[in-house]
């Protein structure tokens, strides 16, 4: 495993926008910084880390990367919590997965799993971390 898979796993993030219906989410808009662990059988990846400004219309952290297209659906919001499914297409092959984040105002958690079909159903784990850090400019 190396890198490509990272940017795999952070890449089907970047899949578009989310328009929820209900309550509004218990979080604040502005530029937030994410940090993000892989964990595959057999080794835990090192972070990484982006910036991203995220609004309550667009509550998925997103992390666009070349060579891939991913779609989400099933996006969903109950409480504070946002979840989602995503289909994506790579050179490794196809990913398919589900995600769920918890928004708590300035900070929020998440767990991504994927299985990699190309990878004979290989599973990736993310986990997300998220923080607000100032204003969009």
């Amino acid at each position: 495993m190396n890198k490509t898979w990272i940017a795999l796993t952070l890449g089907f993030l970047g899949c578009g926008a989310v328009a929820l219906a209900g309550g509004s989410v218990n979080m604040q808009e502005g530029l937030w910084e994410i940090s993000s662990t892989v964990n595959m059988p057999g080794m835990i990846m090192p972070p990484t880390s982006y910036t991203q400004c995220i609004n309550k219309e667009d509550l998925v952290p997103q992390n666009k990367q070349n060579g891939q297209e991913c779609t989400m659906d099933n996006i969903t919001q109950k409480g504070d919590m946002v979840m989602w499914t995503v289909h994506c297409s790579t050179p490794g092959g196809m990913m398919t997965g589900k995600g769920a984040i918890t928004y708590e105002g300035t900070t929020f958690l998440g767990d991504i799993q994927m299985i990699i079909s190309g990878q004979h159903g290989m599973q990736m784990n993310t986990h997300m971390e998220g923080q607000r850090i100032g204003d969009c400019m």
